[in-house]
């Protein structure tokens, strides 16, 4: 039991880190914020509080697209940068349109998932290759001759 337990839990971690899953999480969370203040109502003892605005149609088509961008960066990692700029410019837009992005939760949500989303590289070679500084060639000592100039000229 604990085999399959630890076995199941390493498939979940490879497949976690082969894809930008908290670009995922964040953009879930952006979508609920989002989407919550203009559909949902508290009660507050006997008070019934509902906030009812005309952001309510644009924060359930943002939300969706930004849970819809969520799900794509979990299921296809390629469309990292279309899925980060659709998120950017969704949260941004919820900021005037919806409630103030979720009261500033879904908006800020939504930025990190699309920084995390834009910002992500496929692979551990590819990271190690970007972080690595490529080698200076050094000058050659004064009074030797290279193989470029010992070649005969065409």
């Amino acid at each position: 039991m604990a085999h399959r337990l630890v076995r199941a839990w390493r498939g979940f971690r490879d497949w976690r880190r082969s894809r930008p899953f908290w670009a995922g999480v964040f953009g879930i969370l952006a979508a609920i914020a989002i989407f919550g203040p203009p559909v949902l109502s508290v009660n507050i003892g006997d008070v019934m509080l509902t906030i009812a605005t005309v952001g309510g149609v644009s924060s359930i088509v943002l939300s969706t697209v930004i849970a819809c961008c969520a799900v794509a960066l979990w299921v296809r990692p390629q469309l990292r940068i279309p899925c980060g700029v659709l998120t950017m410019v969704a949260s941004l837009t919820s900021l005037v349109t919806a409630n103030f992005g979720g009261f500033g939760i879904g908006l800020v949500c939504g930025l990190l998932s699309a920084t995390l989303a834009l910002s992500w590289v496929p692979g551990r070679a590819a990271a190690r290759a970007d972080r690595e500084v490529p080698a200076v060639a050094e000058p050659a000592p004064a009074g030797t001759t290279t193989e470029t100039e010992m070649s005969p000229a065409a």
